[in-house]
């Protein structure tokens, strides 16, 4: 059997997330070179990166290690691939018993994406997007693993949720007649007291475009 290298490059989509991972197998003659861009690309890059097979993590780029919240490499690599993620996930399942059927569905579809809620070193919860695919290293399967926190994009989306709920209630509550229409000129809101002063009920009218008064 020959030796081979792999390369493997995150191809991003374009709001720079890991979109799919390029996997590139080289001879023995360009191993030393292949290896080389490789770790530069592993280490450099901003999320995080984590090599693990079904037990135990394998190796992990900086990033992984400020993610979670350790000091260094050494307290991730040989850890248990469980003790990276609290005991029961937000719906409800297990943990443990996802991440075995995660493996089994990326060996058998080669990639995956999914939102996991990662568990980092003081106990906290982190919410991440895995974009994960199996490569060969030393001669057996194991997985590549790109974390992304989405922390800030739940909190933005959170803040956007309060921030909506805030100005319906103000246009709800508003003594004047208040209205909003959609780019097709269709009321997407309409407050008590403009369904009152037309003597309709707001649910009614959503969609259409006039507010026809009651007879």
């Amino acid at each position: 059997m020959c030796s081979s290298d792999l390369t493997v490059t995150p191809v991003c989509d374009a709001e720079g997330r890991p979109e799919q991972l390029l996997v590139v197998s080289r001879g023995a003659t360009a191993s030393h070179s292949s290896e080389e861009k490789f770790n530069v690309l592993f280490e450099n890059s901003a999320n995080a990166h984590i090599i693990f097979d079904r037990d135990q993590v394998l190796s992990c780029n900086r990033a992984a290690v400020d993610m979670l919240g350790f000091t260094d490499w050494a307290e991730i690599i040989g850890r248990h691939v469980a003790e990276l993620s609290p005991p029961v996930q937000p719906d409800g399942g297990h943990s443990e018993v996802k991440r075995i059927e995660i493996w089994d569905i990326v060996r058998q579809v080669g990639h995956f994406r999914y939102e996991w809620q990662a568990l980092k070193a003081n106990g906290s919860e982190l919410p991440v997007e895995i974009a994960i695919t199996p490569v060969w290293a030393d001669g057996r399967e194991v997985m590549l693993a790109v974390w992304t926190d989405l922390s800030e994009r739940r909190q933005a989306a959170t803040m956007l949720q309060e921030s909506e709920a805030r100005f319906h209630a103000f246009m709800e509550h508003s003594p004047t007649l208040c209205f909003m229409k959609d780019e097709q000129g269709r009321l997407m809101f309409v407050n008590r007291v403009m369904a009152k002063a037309f003597g309709v009920c707001s649910e009614d009218i959503l969609g259409k475009t006039e507010i026809g008064r009651a007879h």
